[in-house]
């Protein structure tokens, strides 16, 4: 029975380690903490390993109501098995008067101890940081320390922020919104950073304090700010904005001094950032709602959340992977910890059932979820056109050969699919669709039952799309090139292009009148097939305050990257394509749609019966959405 009983020990103590090595190397979601009567709001929370391996949760625990204002206290959970479990709440800071105390930053310190960072807001023109001391384990915390002395203000700093540099001076990033005596609340915000050089004990102001300004000078938002290490030595600094991203300072003198706001690519609503370094790779992480396009979103809405990696200390920026992505959702006030072996997140994670910050969710993430972050690859803009060669459509043609009629058709896009293996392609020319007509009668020249008649012609075959009001036989119809009007001859002339990087150039060449043509490349990972459509850009809205654009044209090619270069002029697809930004597309593909339906014969006298089939037309109806690339280019004036 002994040895039964030791087998029986090991087994599960290897079933535990699997577990947790299960957990260790994926993303999993630990705890989430759901707004009830009692305790209607949970957020602004920061996570940290304690020295015996236990998780230990500090956040803001709302009990008066669920505003920013309302009563609250900071709270403390415990797991001791990884965030498989948790402790009950015990109250770490208690509110004492004023409105409320709130986000936590923990910190462990160079000499073991952990330092506890929050906010007490006293009123509308008194919130300040306090910091508090433990040395033993966040069991308990010394007495309170009022960090911002020399001016009462209502200060904000970010649940996650305080930061310890190499050299041992602590730095907390605040942006200063009122001031007794202010009339009115400055919400645009004045940011700068508080600095202590003897652990905690006396503080003192940046000698830069940051507005933020356009081009024209128009104040611009600038809240919530954090505060990075980079490779170099220098600071980087990032704050939430209404600019359309998240805009970045850099300091040379560890953070007495800050350069003026420049605009970042890690595009955004208002709403906060976090970026940390990873310690196994030293590669930055930004955890943020990605509005770059490389995902759908809504503007103004704080979804998706994304993660993504910079190699280059914040030069370039990965594609992103999703942690959240309801649109519904209202995700947000991150925070970041790495332990030896993962990450851990904390974040909100309302909705509009419960309330956007109300829901507080706990996750971890391996070495293997970023490193995967990293073969997205680099979120970047194409650099040149896709293709050489940019068609001018306006002046691009093909002709034909027959005696009895060689019509010319006017090539309106293009197609080209590669074979990564071998490098070989097939090209395709779709042509302007014309109706079904009698050609040279000497009356009636429209066929009766009439369709839409469309031409699409490769180096060697020739595919005739004929759109009925009824889905009928033939819609696709191949056969090899000599077989349409004796063969063809392609008249393609290029134009000048110059590639669009930016809204203002996009609109300069709108304004100018100069012809727009797109680009888009689409892949498949598992042949290595590669399509380029190139098109003549019809029509493009433009949003002006915003600087906002968004494509959309067609008739446009869309090939089925599944099939070999052999069949590919039986399986394109005609479609047309929408996209505002250079990382998706979605497309509106052609094919039978129901429209009505067709009622049994009735019996004179009796009402209609159900249906008995569906009537079909051909229509613009299956919407497909892909990751792409896209190019928009302008035609200069040769």
């Amino acid at each position: 029975m002994p040895h039964i009983m030791t087998t029986l020990s090991l087994c599960f103590a290897m079933l535990a380690v699997a577990a947790k090595a299960e957990r260790l190397w994926s993303q999993e979601a630990l705890m989430t903490i759901e707004p009830t009567a009692e305790q209607p709001r949970s957020s602004e929370g920061d996570i940290i390993e304690l020295s015996d391996g236990r998780l230990c949760l500090v956040y803001t625990r709302f009990t008066g109501g669920a505003d920013d204002h309302s009563t609250a206290d900071i709270a403390q959970r415990v797991s001791s098995d990884d965030g498989a479990t948790w402790s009950d709440d015990r109250i770490v800071v208690a509110h004492a008067g004023g409105q409320n105390v709130m986000s936590v930053s923990l910190l462990r310190l160079k000499d073991g101890r952990i330092a506890l960072f929050y906010l007490d807001k006293q009123s509308p023109q008194d919130c300040r940081p306090i910091l508090r001391m433990s040395s033993d384990e966040a069991t308990t915390f010394g007495p309170p320390t009022v960090c911002i002395q020399d001016e009462v203000g209502y200060y904000v700093m970010n649940n996650g922020r305080a930061t310890q540099l190499a050299n041992g001076r602590w730095i907390l990033p605040v942006a200063l919104h009122h001031r007794p005596g202010q009339s009115e609340p400055d919400w645009a915000g004045r940011v700068m950073c508080y600095l202590s050089d003897d652990g905690g004990k006396a503080w003192r102001r940046s000698r830069s304090v940051l507005e933020g300004r356009d081009p024209n000078g128009k104040r611009l938002v600038t809240q919530e700010p954090g505060v990075v290490s980079l490779l170099d030595g220098r600071l980087m600094m990032y704050c939430r904005s209404d600019a359309g991203a998240q805009l970045l300072s850099y300091s040379s003198d560890h953070g007495e001094s800050w350069t003026d706001w420049t605009m970042s690519t890690l595009a955004s609503p208002v709403s906060p950032a976090t970026i940390d370094r990873i310690p196994w790779t030293k590669e930055l992480v930004c955890i943020w709602n990605d509005h770059r396009g490389v995902h759908p979103y809504s503007p103004g809405k704080r979804t998706p959340l994304a993660v993504a990696v910079s190699a280059d200390d914040g030069a370039t920026w990965s594609r992103s992977r999703l942690l959240e992505t309801d649109p519904e959702g209202w995700y947000c006030y991150t925070s970041l910890t790495f332990t030896s072996d993962r990450a851990l997140v904390s974040y909100c994670a309302g909705d509009t059932t419960v309330g956007g910050l109300n829901r507080l969710k706990v996750q971890s993430l391996s070495p293997a979820f970023f490193a995967d972050v990293v073969r997205e690859g680099p979120a970047t803009p194409p650099a040149k056109p896709l293709l050489d060669g940019v068609l001018d459509y306006g002046r691009s043609f093909i002709n034909t050969r027959a005696d009895f009629n060689s019509p010319r058709f006017w090539v309106e896009s293009r197609c080209r699919v590669t074979d990564g293996s071998t490098g070989k392609y097939v090209e395709f020319f779709q042509c302007g669709l014309c109706k079904a007509e009698d050609t040279f009668a000497q009356r009636d020249l429209f066929l009766p039952d009439n369709y839409d008649f469309l031409p699409v012609f490769s180096a060697d075959q020739g595919v005739i799309f004929r759109r009925k009001v009824r889905v009928a036989e033939p819609y696709r119809d191949v056969r090899p090139l000599d077989q349409w009007w004796g063969g063809a001859e392609f008249q393609l002339v290029e134009g000048k292009p110059r590639l669009l990087r930016t809204s203002d150039e996009i609109y300069a060449a709108m304004r100018d009148g100069l012809p727009l043509v797109g680009q888009t490349e689409i892949r498949d990972p598992a042949t290595g097939r590669t399509a380029v459509i190139e098109y003549p850009i019809k029509t493009i809205n433009y949003e002006r305050s915003r600087k906002d654009w968004q494509v959309d044209t067609g008739t446009v090619l869309l090939p089925d990257l599944n099939q070999p270069l052999e069949r590919q002029a039986n399986s394109i697809r005609l479609a047309h394509i929408a996209f505002r930004n250079p990382y998706w597309a979605d497309f509106l593909v052609d094919g039978p749609t129901p429209v009505a339906s067709s009622p049994t014969k009735p019996t004179p006298g009796a009402p209609i019966t159900s249906p008995q089939s569906d009537v079909l037309t051909y229509h613009y109806s299956k919407s497909m959405h892909h990751s792409t690339r896209n190019a928009l280019l302008a035609l200069e004036p040769l």
